[in-house]
């Protein structure tokens, strides 16, 4: 009899809990891998190789009591809008060719067409991002190290180089001697990968490192929580106002004086991509205090 009440409560709160749903673990993998796994590591033990410029050790999702000590809603609090105990100690960008990469991305802000890059990027993010890397450059967490690495799409020699019509053919793998993407990517998504991948460039990496958390993804204020947010956007009124000058010594100055917390994931991900992350993390076994990761 005892047995049959414990598989009877074993069963209510199985069903109680309702059925995994592996595709929304799966896309929280993904979404982990390519915004989380850099400080807290692939296993989620808190030993990614840029955990080490925190003040303080990333959070043991694993051995820790993060996960079950917060409620989901705290959770996305905490990962969208960042940890302000938690310093961040960047290194500094070299100020000639760093500053100039971000300025070139800023006067390339007024000419994205957004809506098609942001749609871009989302499919880039769950269709590529696993070998390509978040900034594209074939360093993805999924890579198959036995094989060649892709090309590194954020290198300005290859964009100047490669046409719309030959980029259309790459980000569909639909080029002679390409491996196959299963599903395939369809050709009307091509057009808004390509916008996304336009973006890449040491620029864009060195405004979301730096910049975004004020900034916000497309140069406007009022697009992220930061406090002290700017009061202008990088528009075209904006850059007619300035010599190139100007503008580099403001970017340096910003750089100079930016203390950069826990980052801010807010412009970089939805409250429903954070829900995703969440249940992966929550799938994963939890480890004993001092077991290897």
């Amino acid at each position: 009899m005892r047995w049959v009440l414990l598989l009877l409560l074993f069963a209510g709160v199985a069903f109680a809990a309702g059925p995994v749903d592996k595709s929304a673990i799966e896309r929280g993998r993904k979404l982990y891998v390519l915004d989380c796994a850099r400080c807290h590591g692939n296993s989620a033990t808190g030993d990614g190789p840029d955990g080490r410029a925190l003040e303080a050790r990333p959070a043991d999702l694993r051995r820790g009591d993060v996960l079950s000590t917060h409620t989901d809603e705290q959770l996305i609090t905490r990962i969208r809008e960042g940890q302000p105990r938690l310093r961040l100690v960047l290194p500094m960008p070299r100020r000639s060719s760093e500053t100039e990469a971000i300025e070139e991305f800023l006067r390339s802000i007024p000419s994205v067409r957004w809506p098609l890059a942001d749609t871009g990027r989302a499919l880039y993010l769950s269709r590529c991002g696993d070998c390509h890397g978040r900034y594209g450059h074939g360093d993805g967490a999924a890579l198959d190290r036995s094989r060649r690495a892709p090309r590194d799409l954020s290198d300005p020699s290859f964009q100047h180089q490669v046409t719309d019509r030959e980029l259309a053919l790459l980000v569909r793998h639909a080029k002679p001697g390409m491996p196959k993407l299963h599903p395939p990517t369809s050709e009307a998504n091509a057009p808004p990968l390509v916008s996304f991948v336009r973006l890449l460039s040491p620029g864009y990496e060195l405004y979301y490192r730096y910049c975004v958390t004020c900034h916000g993804p497309h140069g406007r204020s009022g697009e992220t929580k930061a406090g002290g947010r700017p009061r202008f956007v990088f528009d075209e009124r904006y850059f007619r106002s300035l010599y190139a000058e100007d503008l580099r010594e403001r970017i340096w100055h910003m750089l100079r004086g930016v203390n950069p917390e826990m980052p801010h994931l807010e412009a970089a991900l939805t409250i429903g991509e954070v829900k995703a992350i969440l249940a992966y993390l929550r799938s994963l076994p939890k480890l004993p205090k001092g077991a290897p990761g």
